[in-house]
């Protein structure tokens, strides 16, 4: 028994490691994110994995709603979203979906644009048992979120999601960016 723990503590965090990390395709891609986090999530193993997929590279461009102008030099955090089915869970007799993420700090360059790159993602779930049926862990959207501080310390954060088939559109139309118009 603690020969078989001892091997899934070893094992588990590059298994985990080896399911988040960036795809090789933009490893030389000069962007302005960091690399992806760790997803949160509960510490136990995962039992169901979904099907993976491949968030294309993304160009966002963050611009002021009112005036226009590109907000340059700013840090945003990109959350890659998956859902997967939970149970037990207090207040639903039959379980829920729960959301879990993996975060990715970035910042705008001077025009305003960010390069989120490629990732692969495996969504992953950790109840495996009658109530699942169909339910596989899925991939849903990005969570595109600016941070404004001002000067009275105030804080206030504005929060975009791009879901999977707006992701699928915009790699479609090989439009040049994703406009994102914020008001600080």
């Amino acid at each position: 028994m603690f020969r078989h723990t001892l091997v899934l503590t070893l094992v588990y965090p590059l298994t985990v490691i080896a399911l988040f990390q960036q795809s090789t395709v933009n490893d030389k891609m000069s962007g302005a994110c960091g690399e992806a986090g760790t997803p949160y999530a509960r510490q136990d193993l995962p039992v169901v994995h979904g099907t993976p997929y491949v968030v294309p590279t993304l160009r966002v461009r963050i611009v002021d709603a009112q005036t226009g102008k590109p907000i340059a030099g700013h840090e945003l955090m990109v959350h890659y979203v998956w859902r997967w089915y939970e149970y037990p869970h207090e207040g639903h007799l039959l379980g829920v979906w729960s959301d879990v993420s993996i975060p990715r700090k970035c910042a705008t360059d001077q025009e305003g644009f960010v390069s989120v790159p490629e990732f692969r993602i495996t969504p992953l779930g950790w109840y495996k048992g009658k109530l699942l049926l169909w339910r596989k862990p899925e991939f849903t959207h990005l969570s595109v979120t600016v941070d404004f501080h001002n000067s009275t310390s105030t804080f206030r954060s504005v929060s975009f999601r791009i879901d999977k088939t707006d992701i699928k559109r915009y790699q479609d139309a090989d439009s040049q960016f994703i406009n994102l118009r914020v008001s600080p």
